[in-house]
């Protein structure tokens, strides 16, 4: 679907889905499967799926299955049985049961690493339907079609558009300049995006599992250190291959508004942000006996090191036309 391929054919449904993160390559295998035709524009040159993990459940495995995708994420996942809580002296404080997930929704919780999360979804995907590069600069639509003009000089026309491009979309910027520009925005929508927590995030290298039997274990046990000395908490989860996935957590103290163009939600590796906060966490004692977690941290290759900082904001505003968000874009 380029310009000189409209989607004004009232028979024929066509979709450009704007981002190649797991929301819209989620939804592009959906399209496959249904036979829709569809491509997707995305601004990086290519995708590397930073991160933790992802956890699915009774309420996302039903339709992984629909997909034909169900075997490959038990495959590559665990299945949660326990968020446990400890002190800052790994000493025990509560406990939360998630194995009954199977007999209250059909379905177990799982949990896996985001980036072999995302390579599930790439690989049952047409390797021509992903365009790289493409970063949108407007968009334009009339009764017929919505097209998407990128920073490089292309176009790209279909039935619908639809705005998987992250909490700083392009989609949703050039939809609300639009109802801006009409007097139809509501006030709330033009507010920017507040975040309270800043988190480093990363999947470790395989670990010995001789040395720490959590990582014999077949499930998955969220492990979630609350010190009462440091302003931020820890989460460990072992993950197939005798990796962790880990995360540590800092709540700010009163929401901080930013405006869209500071762009701290991108995921960034190796940054000198990333680096400060591993030398300021890295004191932690961690739950693998005998590891703190600086320790964990350095059984991860920097190229895996994310800090990001959570948003929080609801937009009112989520489709115009034939311009629709979704995911973290709305």
């Amino acid at each position: 679907m380029t310009s000189t391929d409209n989607g004004s054919s009232a028979s024929k449904l066509t979709v450009t889905i704007v981002g190649g993160g797991i929301g819209g390559l989620a939804l592009a295998n959906m399209f496959e499967r249904a036979n829709i035709e569809y491509l997707i524009l995305e601004k990086s040159t290519s995708v590397k799926a930073l991160g933790s993990s992802l956890g699915l459940d009774a309420s996302s495995l039903p339709v992984m299955e629909q997909l034909g995708l169900l075997e490959d994420f038990k495959v590559a996942s665990k299945p949660v049985r326990h968020f446990n809580f400890y002190n800052e002296q790994i000493q025990s404080i509560g406990l939360v049961d998630f194995e009954c997930q199977t007999e209250i929704g059909g379905y177990p919780a799982v949990i896996l690493d985001r980036p072999t999360f995302y390579s599930i979804l790439l690989k049952k995907l047409p390797k021509d339907k992903i365009h790289y590069g493409r970063k949108v600069a407007t968009i334009e639509q009339d009764e017929h079609s919505a097209t998407v003009h990128c920073a490089d000089g292309s176009s790209y026309t279909s039935s619908i558009v639809i705005g998987a491009d992250g909490a700083y979309s392009a989609v949703r910027k050039n939809m609300y300049k639009d109802l801006a520009e009409q007097g139809r925005l509501p006030p709330n929508d033009a507010l920017p995006l507040s975040y309270d927590q800043h988190c480093l995030v990363g999947v470790s290298k395989p670990l010995d599992p001789s040395k720490h039997e959590m990582l014999r274990r077949e499930t998955c046990d969220f492990e979630i250190v609350i010190p009462k000395s440091d302003p931020f908490y820890a989460i460990y989860m072992p993950l197939p291959g005798n990796r962790v996935s880990w995360a540590v957590i800092h709540n700010v103290e009163k929401a901080e508004a930013k405006s869209g163009e500071a762009r701290y939600s991108e995921w960034g590796s190796g940054s000198d942000a990333s680096e400060e906060m591993s030398n300021f966490v890295r004191h932690q004692r961690s739950v693998f006996e005998g590891m703190t977690l600086g320790d964990i941290i350095d059984q991860t290759p920097k190229e895996l090191i994310s800090r990001i900082m959570l948003e929080e904001k609801y937009f009112e505003t989520w489709y115009n036309g034939r311009v629709v968000l979704l995911g973290d874009g709305k």
